[in-house]
């Protein structure tokens, strides 16, 4: 299962502005945001999501990074070029990828999964730290693990699921539905831009119940529904970037089946 989990830091510049060597000429700081998502997958479901397309990514980190100190503009400028690198006792150290858009446009994204060797370990202290102008960064965050999570047995199509997460204290959650007997994601709510990111990780309220909509449940078949709280690290143990903007936050997914009838 997938959660295609898209994970993400940020570090952008000013509108116009799409490469590192320009940030030297810019007062403001850094800011970055972080996602670290994981997988907790049951034994007994492993034989029914081995042959998934997207069971590779039982880890995954996604990275955005700015340099604006008002978060409207986190969307305007993104910052390519830059070298990342992720450390935690558990995956040693990983050097992210940069995702260039559609048509290889720069989007400030930066990317780690499974595939490259990325795991997630409950209880791991991953780092991701980067330079910029000479001076470094460096956010970490505690890697929690599953939320204990109710789920139905089955239920009828085109109905909502709401998870109760109201025993914690999770900043946000993520969920996701995959569709087993079509192989396709129907639904999930992982961030995909960096305005989107700031949102998500920047919530007044700790979360206590998640819907998942009944858009995610259409057709007749089994799901795997998962579910991830989303806990926060201390902003003040970052270095080298806005404390107040920046967020870095980690979860791993519960799993489970779910069928779906008429």
């Amino acid at each position: 299962m997938a959660v295609r989990c898209r994970l993400a830091l940020i570090l952008l510049l000013s509108p116009g502005c799409g490469r590192l060597d320009a940030v030297s000429n810019l007062a403001d700081p850094v800011v970055a945001q972080g996602l670290f998502l994981g997988l907790d997958v049951p034994e007994a479901y492993v034989d029914d999501l081995a042959s998934t397309e997207e069971f590779q990514y039982a880890a995954l980190c996604n990275v955005f990074l700015a340099y604006v100190a008002d978060p409207s503009e986190l969307a305007n400028a993104p910052v390519g070029g830059a070298v990342l690198t992720f450390r935690s006792p558990a995956n040693g150290a990983l050097t992210f990828r940069e995702a260039l858009g559609d048509e290889g446009e720069v989007t400030g994204k930066y990317t780690l999964d499974s595939s490259d060797g990325l795991v997630y370990e409950v209880g791991d202290t991953p780092a991701i730290s980067f330079t910029i102008d000479g001076a470094e960064a460096r956010l970490e965050v505690l890697a929690p693990e599953s939320p204990d999570v109710e789920l139905p047995g089955s239920f009828e199509r085109e109905s909502p699921l709401e998870v109760d997460l109201s025993d914690y204290a999770y900043q946000n959650a993520v969920a996701a539905a995959y569709d087993i007997d079509r192989g396709r994601m129907t639904w999930d709510n992982l961030p995909t831009a960096v305005d989107e990111v700031y949102e998500f990780t920047h919530t007044e309220e700790p979360i206590e119940f998640l819907e998942i909509p009944a858009e995610a449940f259409l057709r007749k078949s089994t799901y795997v529904v998962g579910v991830a709280g989303m806990e926060v690290a201390d902003p003040l143990s970052f270095e080298g970037v806005n404390t107040s903007v920046s967020a870095f936050l980690a979860g791993q997914l519960a799993v489970g089946l779910v069928v779906v009838t008429e």
